[in-house]
C-alpha cells in the first residue's frame, strides 16, 4: 500500500513557522513491461519545529540536513508481482547558495 502524507507544524497559531510538507503523484508512466508511479513530497523541515519525517527520510539522513531546509523527495514506485515496490527515493535540498541544490540518494 501507498500512503500519500501532508503534515503541518503549526508553532503558536502560525503555519508558516516549522515544517511542513505535502506528496502529490507527480507522474505515472510506462517502462518497458512495469508501470511505475512517481510521488514527490516538498516542503521545509526546521529542526527546531517539527514533530516527525516524512516517509522516506531516514532518521540517519534527516541528522546530516541542516537545521532548516527547503526540500523535494521524488520516490518511485515500480508495480511488480500484482503490488506496489518501492524502486528509488532521491532527496533535493536547497543549500545556502539559492541556485543550488544538495542531492542524496537514500537507501532503504
Amino acid at each position: 500500500m501507498i500512503q500519500i502524507t501532508n503534515a503541518v507544524c503549526w508553532i503558536n497559531g502560525d503555519e508558516d513557522l516549522g515544517s511542513k510538507w505535502s506528496t502529490r503523484v507527480a507522474e505515472i508512466k510506462q517502462v518497458v513491461d512495469e508501470e511505475q508511479l512517481v510521488l514527490l513530497t516538498s516542503g521545509r523541515l526546521d529542526k527546531e519545529r517539527m514533530w516527525g519525517l516524512p516517509e522516506g527520510i531516514s532518521q540517519e539522513v534527516y541528522l546530516k540536513l541542516p537545521n532548516l531546509s527547503n526540500f523535494e523527495l521524488k520516490t518511485t514506485y515500480a508495480f511488480q508481482s500484482g503490488k506496489w515496490n518501492k524502486s528509488q527515493t532521491i532527496l533535493e535540498i536547497w543549500t545556502s547558495d539559492s541556485n543550488k541544490r544538495e542531492k542524496h540518494i537514500v537507501q532503504e
